[in-house]
Order: structure tokens, then sequence, then C-alpha cells
């Protein structure tokens, strides 16, 4: 049981922010894998490596824009490790042999979800060889712009990089799955990483860079390594857990948490107008030691309103209920028999004529008294 302190130190927090916040200067976001060397604090974390990694829901039947998209991916990160390859070949330097490395990863990402889907790989294993005529048209173009000079070559480098930006935002700003999300953040992450690498070797070669497709100022916040949010809200939650006497721990779950308004994604603490229909969802990557274990999948909201008055909620099998902050009245929604991964959808709907400030956490309980919860809940402020 919770002792006299643990009830008043979890309802007491549970009054501004639902579950607990734990958090510790080495803990890092879930697509990290940490070998538990450098943690300094009471609260340990040794989360396994790819733990995190959102498997392809093949349950759900790709459109055949999606499947267009995955097979142009596939074929343009291949066009990117081609170009590097060959002008490494060419000027041999470092930071092509360097990134034709990370592509060839990128490929077999890619390469993850055609396998997943059935879907024919369109990249053929010859370099240089595509095919999609104008990624052919374009390898060829940016071969022959590279063999000019070593700085032609850098710039053809950051300008792949830049096209590779362009093409993942607009496809990640299309996209609702998940694991595919996931995927393409990961890929997007990369690019941002290689742009600023190939810009440092023009640097170095004296000149400064001009952006060549996307607007400067956009590659100036990339190149100044400011955070992107289409990359960040798809990245692991952290989990957080509890024991049923009220010890706190860290997880090796994971929780991709999203906010939906209007069909559209939105970031976390985003300011949403209330008139918009509202999706809430969680995708739970479960740690190893509790796949197989009966489970209660819960969520709970914190509301705050414009007084200043706050409310709190769970989500009940038999819909949304009021909740009065104690663990022991906490009710789920479902139990189940947890797998390792679990998908759910907590809210979808309008919340006209409440506006406010919301905290939503999610989490599972085992039948043990344990809770593990997303470490950083899903925020935003819905206003008239």
């Amino acid at each position: 049981m919770l002792s006299n302190y643990a009830r008043v130190f979890v309802i007491t927090v549970l009054s501004s922010i639902v579950f607990m916040p734990v958090k510790a200067a080495n803990m890092g976001n879930g697509n990290q894998g940490n070998s538990g060397n450098t943690n300094t604090g009471p609260l340990q974390q040794a989360q396994t490596e790819n733990i995190c990694q959102l498997s392809p829901q093949t349950i759900t039947v790709l459109t055949a824009e999606q499947t267009d998209e995955l097979k142009f991916m596939r074929e343009e990160e291949k066009l990117a490790r081609d170009v590097y390859v060959a002008l490494y070949k060419q000027w041999q330097n470092n930071v092509f042999a360097n990134i034709s490395k990370a592509e060839e990863t990128h490929m077999e990402s890619v390469k993850r979800f055609l396998e997943a889907y059935a879907i024919d790989d369109p990249a053929s294993i010859e370099y240089g060889v595509f095919t999609d005529t104008n990624l052919q048209d374009l390898y060829n173009e940016l071969i022959s712009k590279g063999s000019v000079s070593l700085v032609d070559a850098l710039h053809v480098g950051a300008l792949i990089e830049e096209v590779d930006i362009a093409d993942l935002k607009r496809i990640m700003e299309q996209t609702q799955d998940a694991a595919l999300l996931q995927m393409y953040a990961g890929l997007l992450s990369g690019s941002y990483n290689h742009l600023n690498a190939f810009v440092a070797q023009i640097e170095k070669q004296g000149q400064t860079y001009t952006a060549q497709l996307l607007s400067q100022m956009e590659v100036d916040t990339i190149l100044s390594g400011s955070n992107d949010e289409l990359a960040a809200q798809n990245t692991a939650i952290s989990a957080a857990a509890m024991d049923a006497s009220g010890t706190l721990s860290f997880s090796d779950s994971c929780f991709y948490q999203q906010i939906n308004a209007d069909n559209q994604r939105v970031s976390n603490n985003s300011q949403i107008t209330s008139d918009k229909k509202l999706e809430l969802n969680t995708t739970i990557v479960i740690s190893q030691a509790d796949q197989g274990q009966t489970a209660d999948l819960m969520a709970v909201v914190s509301y705050t309103n414009a007084q200043g008055n706050v409310q709190h909620w769970m989500k009940t099998a038999s819909g949304w209920q009021a909740w009065s902050g104690g663990l022991f009245s906490l009710e789920g929604e479902q139990q189940l028999s947890l797998g390792n991964q679990q998908s759910w959808q907590v809210f979808e709907g309008q919340l006209k004529g409440m506006p406010g400030e919301y905290a939503v956490s999610f989490a599972y309980r085992l039948v043990n008294g344990k809770i593990v919860y997303n470490a950083e809940p899903l925020r935003f402020t819905l206003v008239d």
C-alpha cells in the first residue's frame, strides 16, 4: 500500500499535472539507447536500444499514396547513397563516405516497411540506376555538377539533404500512422545532421552557404540546432513507473502521443480553437518485462479553466468520469494482455465551451499495482 507520505505527494502533484513527471538530467527521449553508465541520480534508466522502435501495423491497409511515398523514399535515399559513393571516389573527402553509410541505413529503414506490407522494392541493386525517371534524371544532373570541383560536390550534398527534408516534411504532414511517422522522423533527423555536415565542409573551403531549395530562414534554423516540431513530435516519450508501495522508477516502455485537430497533426503544447474536432492518440511500445501480463489501460485528464479551477477526469469503460485524484479510485477503460505494442485512441470529438489548459496522461496498470505512464503529459490549450 502507499504510505501516507506517498499518497499526499501523489495527489498534490496530480492536482497540477496528472501523473508525476519523473525527470533526471540523464533522461533522454526514448529513441536513444542508454547504457546507464552516465546515470547520476537515484532514479536510473537503462533502456534497451531500439526498444522504442514501432513495428509496421500491417492490420491496416496502406493507401495507394502511402505506398507510392514509401517506394519513392526508398529510391530517394538510394539516390543520396549512390551520389555520395560516386563523389567520394572522385574527391576522397570522408564526409561523402560517412554519410553514404548513413544513407544505406536509411534505405534499410524504408525497406523494412516495404517488406512488411509486401510492396515490390523499386530500388535496383545497381548503383546509379533508378526506376523513377525523375530521380534518374536528377542523379545524372547531380553527378555532372558534383564533378566540377570539391566545392560543387559539397553543394550537391547539401542540396540533396534540402530536397530530402522538403519531401519528408511533405509526406509527414499527410501521414497519421505512428510507425511510419517514427521512421520518417528518423530520416528527417538524419538529413538535418547531414546538412550540417556538408555546410561545415563548405565553410572549411572558405565559403558561406546559401539555401538552395528551402528558405534561408529554415536552413539557418536547422544549422543552429533548433529542434524541429515535425521530428520532435514523433520521438518517444520515456516512461516512468510507480509500484504499489509508491516507489518511483523508470520503465523501458515508450509512449508515442499525438494530437490531431480536424485531421491535422499539431504539436504538443499547441493552442487549438474549440470548434475543431480533436483526436488524442497514443501508441505504447511495451517493455519486454511487462509483455504477456494482464493490465488495465488508463487515461486521465487534468483541466484548468480560465479562472484557475482544476478538474480531473478518468477514461472508464462507460466513458469519461470525474476523478478525485486518488490512485485507489482510479479506473481503467479496458483490461487486456499486453503485447509488444498497443495503440489507443483516447478521445475523439469537440470540447466546445470548455476553454482552458489540458494535460493528458496515458498509462497501464499491472495486476501487482505497478503503474507505467508517460513521463511528460500530452498538453494543449483550448480557446474559443
